[in-house]
C-alpha cells in the first residue's frame, strides 16, 4: 500500500530487498559479453482498465492470502505462494487471456499487442529488426496470431523448435524478416 498509494520510496527499497531471494537475475555481460549494448525506446504503456483491475484484485486477493498463510505457516512456508502471486501479476501485465479467465475477449486484454499494432509499421518502414522475447509461450502465441494476421514475416523460437540454428540464421540473413519471436526459458541444446 504504501507504493501504491504513496509512492513511498523506502517502502520499495524493503519490499526489493525482500524479494531479492526469490528473483534470479544475470546481466548481459555473466551471459554473452558479445552482445551489442541493449537499447531501450522510452515507452510508456498504460493498461486498459480491465487488466488494471484485474492486477489490483489479485494484488489485494494474494497480499491477503499470503499474510494469513505466513501467519499460520512462516514466512519460509508461503514462498511458492509469492511466486504465484508475481506470476500471475506478470501475466495480467502481458495479457489477462494468459490466466485463463473466463470472458477475457482480445479487446482491452493487452495493451502489449495494442502496442505492437501500432509498432509494427514503423519498425518495417524504418527498416528495423526486433526480437521479442517471452517466458510465456502463451504470450507468444497471441504474438503470432497478430503478425499472421497482419500478414507479416517472423521467425519463431521455443522449446520445441528442432532446427534452431536454421531459425536463427533466417532470422540474422533474411531481412524480409523484420520480427523474431522467441521463448526465453533456457532449453538443453539439441544432440548432434
Amino acid at each position: 500500500m504504501p507504493i501504491a498509494r504513496d509512492k513511498g520510496f523506502a517502502a520499495q527499497v524493503r519490499l526489493a530487498r525482500r524479494l531479492r531471494p526469490f528473483m534470479l537475475r544475470r546481466l548481459k555481460k555473466e551471459v554473452a559479453a558479445d552482445l551489442p549494448a541493449k537499447t531501450r525506446p522510452g515507452i510508456v504503456l498504460r493498461a486498459h482498465s480491465g487488466p488494471a483491475n484485474v492486477y489490483q484484485q489479485i494484488v489485494e486477493a494474494s497480499r491477503k492470502q499470503i499474510l494469513e498463510s505466513t501467519g499460520e505457516q512462516g514466512a519460509a512456508k508461503s514462498r511458492l505462494m509469492v511466486l504465484t502471486a508475481l506470476l500471475r501479476l506478470r501475466q495480467v501485465c502481458c495479457d489477462l487471456r494468459l490466466l485463463n479467465l473466463e470472458g477475457a475477449m482480445p479487446a482491452n486484454s493487452s495493451g502489449k499487442l495494442d502496442l505492437l499494432g501500432e509498432l509494427v509499421q514503423e519498425v518495417i518502414d524504418g527498416g528495423h529488426r526486433v526480437l521479442v522475447f517471452s517466458q510465456f509461450v502463451s504470450m507468444l502465441t497471441l504474438l503470432k496470431e497478430r503478425l499472421t494476421q497482419e500478414e507479416i514475416d517472423f521467425c519463431y523460437l521455443d522449446g520445441s523448435t528442432v532446427d534452431r540454428g536454421a531459425v536463427v540464421q533466417q532470422f540474422q540473413t533474411d531481412p524480409a524478416i523484420p520480427f523474431s519471436l522467441s521463448a526465453s526459458k533456457r532449453v538443453a541444446p539439441a544432440s548432434t
